[in-house]
């Protein structure tokens, strides 16, 4: 960053998760919005990226739980049911009642 501020050249440095967090424009702008999860409890989320009449859309879905769409996803990649199946036996993929808590 010195050499870039000696030869007056823009930038912008690439934030960790915790300085995104405490950065000051991220927090102007609500980036960032604290939900309740029912399984995690408190968590941390993007905001909606885009802003309607200057206000953030809330959050209507949660975050999925682990193993959630892994039926859905491999359904859709082209998996029959029978596979998904054995898939999630063997421990290759994680369903969701294996993954709730």
């Amino acid at each position: 960053m010195q050499a870039f501020d000696e030869h007056d050249i823009w930038y912008a440095p690439v934030n960790d998760y915790e300085h995104v967090e405490a950065d000051p424009q991220v927090k102007h702008n609500g980036i960032v919005v604290d939900i309740d999860h029912p399984d995690a409890g408190r968590v941390k989320l993007m905001a909606h990226p885009v802003r309607y009449d200057g206000e953030a859309p809330p959050v209507r879905r949660l975050p999925p739980r682990p193993g959630e769409h892994t039926r859905e996803v491999l359904g859709e990649a082209g998996y029959s049911s029978a596979e998904i199946d054995a898939l999630i036996g063997e421990g290759a993929a994680l369903g969701y009642a294996e993954g709730a808590r």
